[in-house]
This record gives structure tokens, C-alpha cells and sequence, in this order.
């Protein structure tokens, strides 16, 4: 055993609830958390890209204006 913070840990791996770490990999509610993480880390790379993309249209946009004499 392992006392950390109040806290004390077992060294065999296993959790608070009793569930052992295989057990939470194939645990569904875990599987369907981390499916839902991946997909907004998905969702904010697309919010980043975009957002890039606007401020590099912006940008470019206002050169082309600048050395055009718009």
C-alpha cells in the first residue's frame, strides 16, 4: 500500500470502486466517455483550423487591398 495525499492507493492495481484496470477498459460507460473526448478534441481542431484560415484570408486580403489601392 501506498499513502499519497490522505489518500491510500493499493499497489495491485486496482480503483476505488473495486474494478480492476482491464476491467475498466472494456467498461462501456468508459469506452463511451472517451469516444465523446476524442470527439470534441475533433470538433475544437476544426474550430482552430478554421479560425486560422479566416485570419489568414483577413490578412491576405487586406495586402491585396493595400498594394492594389482599393
Amino acid at each position: 500500500m501506498m499513502v499519497t495525499s490522505g489518500r491510500i492507493h493499493s499497489s495491485r492495481g486496482a480503483s476505488s470502486n473495486g474494478k480492476k484496470w482491464g476491467d475498466r477498459l472494456s467498461d462501456p460507460e468508459a469506452k463511451r466517455k472517451k469516444r465523446v473526448i476524442k470527439y470534441k478534441v475533433y470538433t475544437m481542431e476544426g474550430k482552430v483550423k478554421a479560425s486560422f484560415r479566416k485570419g489568414f484570408y483577413w490578412i491576405k486580403n487586406k495586402v491585396s487591398n493595400f498594394v492594389h489601392g482599393y
